[in-house]
């Protein structure tokens, strides 16, 4: 990027955009507030492409903007203008850009609306195109000293979708962010469908099947293959419609590996689905790929059944070495699956006979009863209250569930049973459970 003097009579420089700069200090880094990363706006690939560039042109030091150019000829490549009267195409662009607003919304309910670029002058003699920015966008580009995105430009311009660009810069901040607190190297964020497309501006007409596809894997593809970061997700379903996206999101690899989209994808067959299945019975901290495949190995030997009682009688155990511990209970059998059932029963009901004497046994049955019926006042309790909810509250509960089960297993297959029916029941009632808690405080 080179600073060109201006005529007799204007008294600053301008800023002339230099592709072959990029990469060297200061050039072509892009430095842009958290609010313009999340602010509202519908640009063509070429447009985003050149406003990142103008963002590119400011220098850490500025206090003002001064005017920034392009050589109309260094973008006679770019997929949008090829086959084109580049000039008359650069033409419209401006005028685009003068007509475009960008929307930048506030937490505390403000707003802003603003043009990019206030000005755009044609100098024929030199084929440079001379913009200034918007200083309305002053707060958001100049003199910037926390929460705020960084990134070299040449991450971006080999993008062919605009879509992808977004993306780059939202994932690339979230991943800034979250990488400051979170060492091991992917960063998970879950966002709603419904405020990403808000935020891309996507046409009402776009269905979600369109969205994945045109939007969501293909910037999974373009990221892997041209910039510093990749990114996988998974859909967070509730009542069968996806509603949540949950992102995976990792400084890029050497290699590019299958990208991943709604599922953590496993070449497996029946019985590695029944080990990630089974895996969900194990404590949390013990559920990894090792144990998976523990698991796998003895349900091929020993069918569903013998493993699970081997994993219920390891966790009853509560052993400090626990997969040292499963790993001899599933090799002696420590939960006796292999005696017969009728040998079994009759070994029970004499132990308990030895146990307790008659009237520890009354006792114990009175608990239980007690225990019985509390449990079954709570559980009334909590359908009174899950009745009493409109439609609204329903979905905003069955939302929180399925949030709360990916905040709880981070690194859990979508496919596995920690967000089975069952797991989505528990959590249902937990939050019903925490719901009359706050009520018998408050009361």
């Amino acid at each position: 990027m080179a600073r060109k003097k201006k005529k007799e009579g204007e008294e600053r420089a301008i800023a002339v955009f230099n592709p072959v700069a990029i990469g060297n200090g200061e050039n072509g880094i892009v430095k842009k507030a958290e609010q313009l990363v999340t602010s509202r706006y519908s640009l063509t690939t070429t447009e985003v492409k050149i406003i990142s560039c103008l963002i590119s042109m400011v220098r850490i030091s500025d206090t003002e903007f001064t005017e920034y150019a392009f050589k109309v000829a260094d973008w006679k490549n770019e997929q949008d203008l090829k086959r084109k009267d580049i000039y008359k195409a650069f033409e419209k662009i401006a005028d685009d850009l003068l007509s475009k607003p960008v929307t930048i919304r506030s937490q505390n309910g403000d707003w802003l609306k603003a043009n990019w670029v206030s000005s755009a002058r044609y100098r024929k003699g030199e084929g440079t195109v001379v913009f200034k920015i918007s200083d309305e966008l002053k707060p958001y580009l100049l003199e910037l000293k926390k929460r705020f995105l960084q990134y070299d430009i040449k991450n971006i311009l080999p993008l062919k979708s605009a879509y992808s660009i977004r993306m780059y810069e939202l994932l690339k901040d979230w991943y800034s962010v979250g990488n400051r607190y979170n060492k091991s190297g992917t960063v998970k964020k879950i966002v709603e469908l419904e405020w990403l497309k808000q935020t891309f501006v996507i046409p009402e007409g776009y269905k979600y099947g369109h969205i994945k596809k045109q939007i969501l894997q293909k910037a999974a593809v373009d990221l892997a293959k041209h910039t510093d970061i990749s990114f996988e997700f998974e859909e967070i379903k509730t009542v069968r419609k996806v509603t949540h996206i949950k992102f995976f999101i990792q400084q890029k690899l050497k290699q590019i590996s299958k990208i991943k989209t709604n599922k953590i994808n496993y070449a497996i067959d029946i019985a590695r689905q029944t080990a990630i299945a089974m895996l969900a019975l194990l404590p949390e901290k013990y559920r990894t790929r090792s144990a998976e495949d523990l698991i796998e190995k003895w349900t091929n030997k020993k069918g569903r059944k013998f493993v699970e009682a081997q994993i219920k009688y390891a966790n009853s155990a509560e052993p400090r070495q626990y997969i040292a511990y499963l790993k001899t209970a599933l090799k002696n059998d420590y939960a006796c699956v292999e005696k017969s059932v009728v040998a079994s029963d009759l070994e029970k009901e004499e132990t308990v006979k030895n146990r307790y004497s008659n009237k520890e046994q009354e006792a114990e049955k009175k608990e239980k009863l007690d225990r019985g019926r509390e449990a079954e006042l709570e559980e009334q309790r909590m359908e009174k209250i899950y009745k009493n909810m409109n439609d609204e509250q329903k979905e905003r509960l069955k939302i929180e569930v399925s949030v709360r089960l990916h905040e709880k297993f981070p690194d859990a297959p979508a496919t596995s049973a920690s967000f089975g029916e069952l797991s989505r029941e528990i959590m249902r009632k937990k939050i019903l459970r925490e719901q009359i808690d706050r009520m018998q405080v408050i009361k």
